[in-house]
């Protein structure tokens, strides 16, 4: 069991946030997500550096115009190279109307599973799953409601945890943080 912790500081009219695990002190996690960023970068330092790159336009202004940002989250899926130690290892592809949330490694293929997290409600706890391309689960997720904390259960070892916590990190501020939510309904 690990555990993956977000912290969000404000600077200036921005959040900054930052991951990090207790279990793996010299692992640092980073990104470059706003509500105003056009490619999203993901980062992990953990000795090696385990980047996502975004290789396709997110198109920030249509959020802004109602029944097209509509539109936009259905279609727009996001695209990213997978590197370590800037080397390209993979991709991942995150969003669209007809796919699933995944990314690949080394010709495996690992889908990010929402379970319980497409609506969100005060006072519950959320679960998801990582699973191969044989539909077995490798890694199991959980976190309470109101907490940027995630309890990482992982069943197959030869998934580094730095991937993992990379599609953590993805998810955590797609799905759960303030800059996440679309210009329209954030509070």
């Amino acid at each position: 069991m690990c555990i993956l912790i977000r912290r969000e500081e404000k600077k200036g009219k921005h959040y900054e946030h930052t991951f990090y695990s207790p279990q793996i002190p010299r692992l640092i996690g980073y990104t470059n997500y706003r509500n105003t960023t056009e490619r999203f970068q993901w980062k992990i330092v953990a000795g090696d550096v385990w980047e996502w790159r975004q290789i396709n336009r997110n198109y920030r202004i249509l959020d802004y115009i109602p029944i097209v940002n509509v539109i936009k989250s259905f279609v727009l899926q996001l695209k990213y190279k997978i590197y370590k130690n800037e080397i390209c290892i993979g991709n991942a592809f995150f969003n669209g109307i007809h796919s699933k949330n995944y990314f690949q490694i080394y010709n495996k293929k690992y889908f990010c599973c929402p379970g319980n997290t497409n609506i969100i409600r005060p006072f519950k706890k959320y679960e998801w799953t990582i699973e191969n391309d044989k539909c077995e689960t490798v890694v199991n997720i959980e976190q309470e409601y109101g907490r940027s904390v995630y309890k990482i259960e992982r069943l197959d070892t030869d998934l580094s945890v730095e991937l993992i916590m990379l599609s953590i990190m993805h998810i955590d501020m797609t799905v759960f943080s303030r800059e996440g939510r679309p210009p329209i309904t954030a509070g």
